[in-house]
């Protein structure tokens, strides 16, 4: 991954690694025991960052933890190839993962678990984004393209229908436009 300096940071089966023009220096955190198999790893802009390991997801500063989300250890037993992170402007962490879906973690550390008791469309989530006006965007795989505004959810619908099909990819150009991929329709 790369930061917002566009420094390369890698997540190893033991470290966590950044480039520094030269070579890589470790950034793994040293107050708690060795790291196994990163699963994720995301660098928030203000330099700190979230790694998902054993089971846990952690936010580090330095090369020190400063904080865990308890209440979803365990929830990820093991490297997903499916899911990512990205930061918030609060200090927060989305998640997303084919399987469970999205999920907020807050700068204190309390996951929100997003689900259809807040209208949001699936837990088959295949791709997520910010735009440049704050709304996050969800491609949900057989739930469409959801926008995440103000905390709540808006299914776009093509024509008056919400789309069943995937909703596999989305991107934004410069002047605000979206475009989605979804599976048979383009």
């Amino acid at each position: 991954v790369t930061d917002p300096a566009g420094r390369l940071w890698l997540g190893t089966e033991h470290d966590v690694l950044v480039w520094d023009g030269t070579r890589f220096q470790t950034m793994t955190p040293t107050n708690a025991e060795p790291l196994v198999e990163v699963g994720l790893l995301t660098v928030a802009a203000d330099g700190s960052y979230w790694v998902l390991c054993d089971g846990r997801l952690r936010k580090a500063l330095g090369r020190r933890w400063v904080l865990e989300a308890e209440s979803i250890r365990g929830l990820f037993p093991e490297i997903w190839k499916r899911m990512g992170g990205r930061e918030d402007h609060r200090g927060g962490l989305w998640l997303y993962d084919y399987g469970r879906g999205v999920m907020h973690v807050g700068a204190d550390g309390v996951v929100r678990r997003l689900g259809p008791q807040d209208g949001f469309p699936g837990d088959r989530v295949d791709c997520f984004l910010e735009d440049r006006e704050g709304n996050w965007w969800a491609g949900v795989d057989a739930g469409g393209l959801a926008r995440i505004r103000e905390r709540r959810f808006q299914t776009i619908d093509v024509g008056g229908e919400v789309s069943t099909k995937p909703a596999k990819s989305v991107c934004q150009e410069d002047n605000g436009t979206m475009w989605i991929a979804t599976l048979g329709d383009g």
